[in-house]
């Protein structure tokens, strides 16, 4: 499934991390409620897999899901890190996710 928010496109809800690429990109952690989506988290990394395996606020996205947790991605392959900043900082301002910093 591929969707856009906030003209970035996405790839996802995966049920697991194994689904993404250990490549760069931006992530999205949500779950559902009802047919609203619930952002729980976003953030970037030089390879989503690893980083979404082994997240710091895992613990977080269990506290505060509404049923399964899903993963997303808009994938960066030839962005620097400064570049996935700036779309992580975009979304968090748009999004609000429960988790991490604003």
């Amino acid at each position: 499934m591929a969707f856009i928010i906030a003209g970035f496109h996405f790839e996802g809800g995966f049920l697991t991390p194994d689904e993404i690429q250990d490549s760069p990109g931006v992530y999205l952690v949500f779950s559902k409620m009802d047919s609203a989506d619930v952002f729980l988290d976003v953030g970037e990394s030089g390879g989503v897999c690893s980083r979404l395996k082994n997240h710091e606020r895992a613990t977080c996205w269990q506290r505060h899901k509404n049923g399964a947790i899903y993963y997303a991605v808009h994938y960066t392959p030839s962005m620097q890190q400064s570049g996935r900043m700036r779309i992580e900082k975009e979304l968090r301002d748009h999004l609000r996710p429960t988790c991490g910093d604003h």
